[in-house]
């Protein structure tokens, strides 16, 4: 499990760049409700568990790595400057991270001990299941009132990012 995680968290940022961060996001909830699923209603080999472990580590890292980066876009979006609210956006990053793994673990080991496995990780599933579709409302360009701003990757040099967030305002 300890190989997927590095292999996740090592792999974020280059499908970033090859597939864009959109689908990385929308494409998240799904391995982790795929890897859901297949704990819970698929058979109970330990070759089951160490796929499922691979699926919830190929969602997770690149979520958390990708977020910040799209984070930054929305600041640029609604001409901020990302680099001003950096710090303000990696807080945000550790803290929602850490919070739902304080509260999740909390909670999710009451829902553990009271209605069992199978319910508790079902309920998370289907919790995460509408996630690509309000993510995908969420960032489009008639919600936002404008269309998301291009990765920094396709800007080039720091002062073109400048200048197109000047060019905004």
């Amino acid at each position: 499990m300890a190989l997927a995680d590095l292999l996740g968290a090592l792999l974020s940022a280059p499908l970033a760049r090859a597939f864009g961060q959109l689908p990385i996001v929308y494409l998240a909830p799904v391995l982790m409700f795929s890897a859901i699923m297949l704990l819970v209603h698929g058979p109970k080999h330990y070759a089951i568990v160490q796929f499922a472990s691979v699926l919830f580590s190929f969602a997770l890292y690149p979520a958390f790595v990708v977020g910040s980066q799209l984070l930054l876009r929305l600041a640029r979006t609604y001409d901020l400057d990302p680099r001003a609210h950096s710090e303000v956006i990696a807080a945000a990053m550790m803290g929602s991270f850490s919070l739902a793994i304080g509260v999740g673990g909390m909670v999710g080991g009451a829902l553990l001990d009271r209605l069992g496995f199978g319910a508790t990780w079902s309920i998370g599933a289907y919790l995460i299941a509408p996630a690509p579709l309000i993510l995908f409302v969420g960032f489009h360009p008639t919600v936002m009132g404008r269309p998301l701003a291009p990765p920094a990757s396709r800007l080039g040099s720091s002062s073109e990012i400048d200048g197109e967030t000047e060019g905004r305002r």
